[in-house]
């Protein structure tokens, strides 16, 4: 992880020759979720944007989630996350890492364990006439009381129908590949296989009603599951199939430089269904340099 922060660095420097410019947008986050009205979370996340000659982005972010059922388990987890924006217009990169630690205490009895997640994407994007266009993957490996393996290509697409109006297509395919252990005594030493091979399509509407005013609204066809959304830098680790999902958001600036956000999300999985509820504060922009 350190030699990878190096290397952003010495990267992103090395790539500015003259009239250097730092600025810097803070944001924060709170999420709360509720799941089949027995099981609820809460989430913090805060994130730190650098914009380099108002071109180049590296963004910093954590997030703190608790996942409470009352009756059988407590999950902790702590998702920290390095993301890049490189600008070679007309073509873009970009690329994310991201460390998830989890523990699970299970109340019943004294069970806990501890998994981690490693997250790694990269996406090339080229803009034409009016869109973008690109391809995008990921890989995923989740070691906890399983070791699960992730595969995920994606196609982008942006198309820029109004300079207000942007209409934003995700196809995602996924495949999970896991070795599930069987714990009943008479079949202790056998494995359940997990290979599934999933596909997702997603359709943004995102609405620039005004300068002070921006409104999308989302949908989710398909399957997928260990879903990293690239454009929101959030990792959904929820091993449960999802095959539908809706969002909303409502995003105002409430003074100069100063924006408040409201997001809805409306997700169905194969065993449950959630609803999450989500604030955030954003500032634009401190200049530093």
């Amino acid at each position: 992880m350190k030699k990878f922060i190096i290397f952003l660095i010495i990267f992103y420097i090395n790539s500015f020759a003259q009239d250097f410019n730092l600025s810097v947008t803070p944001s924060s986050f709170y999420t709360y979720g509720n799941y089949n009205k027995n099981k609820t979370s809460q989430g913090y996340s805060a994130y730190v944007a650098f914009a380099f000659n108002y071109y180049d982005l590296l963004t910093l972010g954590y997030d703190k989630t608790v996942l409470n059922d009352k009756a059988e388990f407590k999950y902790k987890q702590d998702f920290f996350l390095i993301s890049g924006l490189k600008n070679l217009y007309p073509y873009y990169v970009k690329f994310n890492y991201g460390y998830l630690d989890g523990s699970y205490d299970y109340k019943p009895y004294e069970f806990t364990y501890k998994d981690f997640t490693n997250i790694y994407n990269v996406s090339f994007l080229r803009y034409f006439d009016s869109f973008y266009g690109g391809l995008g993957y990921s890989y995923i490996n989740v070691n906890g009381h399983k070791s699960t393996k992730i595969n995920q290509a994606q196609i982008i697409f942006d198309w820029i129908t109004l300079p207000q109006l942007i209409i934003s297509y995700r196809g995602t395919y996924t495949t999970v590949k896991s070795d599930l252990p069987i714990y009943e005594e008479f079949l202790q030493g056998e494995s359940s296989d997990d290979n599934r091979k999933l596909f997702s399509n997603n359709i943004s509407i995102n609405y620039y009603a005004s300068l002070q005013l921006f409104l999308r609204a989302e949908v989710s066809t398909g399957k997928r599951a260990y879903y990293f959304n690239t454009d929101y830098l959030t990792f959904f680790n929820q091993d449960d199939t999802q095959n539908f999902s809706f969002s909303g958001k409502i995003d105002y600036e409430l003074i100069t430089k100063l924006r408040i956000n409201f997001t809805y999300q409306y997700l169905t999985l194969d065993h449950s269904k959630i609803n999450y509820y989500s604030m955030g504060l954003r500032y634009y922009v401190f200049q530093l340099i």
